[in-house]
């Protein structure tokens, strides 16, 4: 079996990415808002969440496969495919030193060496052995 080259990939935040978490975040807290204390409150939680936003810091972590394993700024762990549309993608980073911290990133045709990173990734799922699952809590 050959083996797979590696590769890496800045993965940026897209606007359009960015745009549709901060929406979901505003339904969410404006229609809290208006169920706690009625519709009053819902502009002024949807003005504070667009404030948040758009002074949140914008990353663009390096996710990276250097033949053997994936890293994410360093870190080891293990990417997986959340949602594939072809020229875009999100993926779920489970990091092995932060057991149960999950990383998401959209990641685009944009990125650059898209052809090898995606052939690397998913190649690399198949070759990698999987995680052993946690054992079924038994009955008493």
């Amino acid at each position: 079996m050959r083996s797979i080259p590696a590769v890496s990939l800045v993965c940026r935040d897209a606007g359009a990415w960015r745009a549709a978490v901060a929406a979901l975040h505003g339904l969410a807290a404006a229609a809290m808002l208006a169920w706690l204390a009625g519709p009053a409150w819902v502009p002024l939680g949807a003005a504070a969440l667009w404030l948040a936003w758009r002074h949140a810091p914008v990353s663009a972590p390096l996710l990276a496969w250097d033949g053997q394993g994936w890293w994410l700024d360093g870190a080891p762990g293990r990417p997986r495919i959340a949602l594939d549309l072809g020229v875009w993608m999100l993926l779920r980073f489970d990091a092995d030193a932060d057991a149960g911290r999950r990383h998401w990133l959209p990641v685009s045709t944009a990125a650059g060496h898209w052809t090898a990173w995606r052939a690397a990734l998913v190649a690399s799922a198949e070759a990698m052995p999987q995680a052993p699952a946690l054992a079924e809590p038994r009955n008493r």
